[in-house]
């Protein structure tokens, strides 16, 4: 992110304290009442002039950002900005909903955000045209989510008045083998055509149907530089299909800068095959001889009686260690339902607040979490946090490689259709390994994950997509 500016937050806007207005004030009006949570009811004055942006100051919506597109009326439940000191009014709502306020609680028992105590917060900050950009995007993708919230509102009203008006008409009854056929036969490979989706039985790991557990390949990342500011690319992909392992380089081992072919296989334009998986990642896997390895599979979510293969391991694990450059990550396929599934460990815990960490310890099994783009990352402007529902608290980030399928997926499915939850807390465990994240979205049309030109093989005759 270069040319953003250091600054303090107190050099980016000015807040004030919201101003008092109790119920029996109210008059009716079509003015916002901008509170701690959002929009609560109209009055007949404005107070502020929008588009405007207020914080939560106290109770369950501390330190939440929200928006307001016309005049309103700032509550004292809240601070609002007063000047926005020349920048763009929407970028600074999406810039104070990515910061965590958690650290800066100025009450007791009761939460409370001080204006004195945020201003001295350091910030990077990017220069008006660019946050205009930024803002531009993010609003589009706001735009459409409200849109098609009001659309599957209207939907809804429509479809409940059609079966009221059904019913109220003495509408008939029947099966469902009335209205639709059902076929059970068999599909075979000879009548699909290029570029269609078609998986053999006999090319299934363990002779399943259930794709969501179908791992076709996995995409190697190679790191150039250190681990702060090294940049992550493909280099090679690695394919299992129950007999025999196989890794071949892709075009990214060309284009990233520095890359050297791995030891024993230096040859960029061969494809590489061994009934054993190779030891450049067999060393990524825990020794079936540790006490603990039994736990880290459970901790990944394996089913000890139905042992997974290497393969599927190292799709959840990413095969990281911390002594070189190297991650291995999942190529997605849809699932059995044509929708985006997968399974990943939250990363960044090390580095959440004590409060975070405590939070984490009471997550429970399916609580759903919330995905954002943490566009003001000053490592990673690509960067995806994920945050609790009720609090918004901040308590770790998706992985690098699936960072850029969300922002895609955001873009394209809306929020209302990416769906990220818990599936399973590992309180005994590593903080790299202690809360599994499942993700689910839509499956848009023409999304290809991993066909970058980085992603296709280097040897003649290799399908270009995992999926093949």
């Amino acid at each position: 992110m270069s040319g953003w500016e250091e600054i303090v937050l107190g050099d980016f806007v000015r807040l004030q304290r919201g101003h008092d207005l109790t119920d029996d004030d109210r008059r009716p009006g079509n003015v916002p009442v901008m509170s701690a949570a959002g929009m609560n009811g109209y009055h007949d004055t404005a107070m502020a002039r929008g588009p405007g942006v207020v914080i939560g100051r106290s109770g369950a919506s501390f330190g939440k950002a929200h928006y307001c597109p016309q005049d309103y009326w700032p509550h004292n439940t809240a601070l609002y900005v007063t000047d926005f000191l020349g920048n763009d009014r929407r970028f600074t709502y999406y810039f104070l909903k990515s910061l965590d306020f958690s650290g800066y609680n100025s009450g007791s028992a009761q939460p409370s955000l001080n204006r004195n105590f945020v201003y001295g917060i350091p910030v990077r900050v990017p220069k008006p045209a660019e946050q205009r950009a930024i803002a531009g995007m993010l609003g589009a993708l706001d735009d459409k989510i409200e849109l098609n919230r009001r659309m599957n509102e209207t939907l809804e009203a429509i479809a409940k008045a059609e079966f009221r008006r059904m019913k109220d008409e003495g509408g008939e009854s029947g099966k469902l083998g009335d209205l639709v056929d059902l076929h059970t036969h068999r599909v075979d490979a000879t009548p699909a055509k290029n570029g269609e989706r078609y998986i053999a039985l006999e090319d299934m790991p363990s002779k399943s149907i259930d794709l969501s557990n179908y791992q076709p390949g996995s995409a190697v990342k190679w790191r150039s530089g250190d681990a702060q500011n090294g940049k992550w690319g493909p280099v090679g992909r690695l394919d299992f299909d129950g007999q025999t392992y196989r890794f071949f380089y892709t075009h990214g081992a060309r284009t990233m800068a520095g890359f050297q072919p791995f030891s024993q296989m230096e040859d960029l334009e061969q494809v590489y095959e061994s009934a054993e998986l190779f030891p450049l990642f067999a060393n990524r896997l825990l020794s079936r001889s540790r006490p603990d390895y039994e736990a880290s599979l459970t901790w990944g979510g394996f089913d000890l009686s139905n042992p997974p293969d290497p393969i599927s391991i190292l799709s959840v694990t990413e095969g990281r260690r911390q002594t070189d450059s190297i991650e291995v990550f999942p190529c997605p396929i849809p699932d059995a339902e044509g929708c985006y599934l997968n399974k990943f460990f939250l990363h960044g815990i090390r580095w959440m607040s004590a409060p975070a960490i405590e939070r984490i310890g009471r997550l429970q099994v399916n609580e759903p979490l919330f995905a954002m783009l943490d566009i003001c990352n000053p490592h990673d402007h690509n960067a995806v946090a994920v945050r609790t529902v009720e609090e918004r608290t901040l308590i770790g980030y998706v992985p690098r490689y699936l960072a850029g399928d969300v922002w895609e997926l955001l873009k394209r499915c809306g929020a209302d259709l990416l769906d990220v939850f818990v599936a399973r807390l590992n309180k005994e465990a590593p903080l790299q390994q202690r809360l599994l994240c499942q993700m689910r979205a839509c499956w848009p049309a023409e999304f290809k994950p991993c066909s970058a030109e980085s992603f296709l093989p280097i040897p003649a005759g290799v399908p270009a997509t995992c999926a093949a």
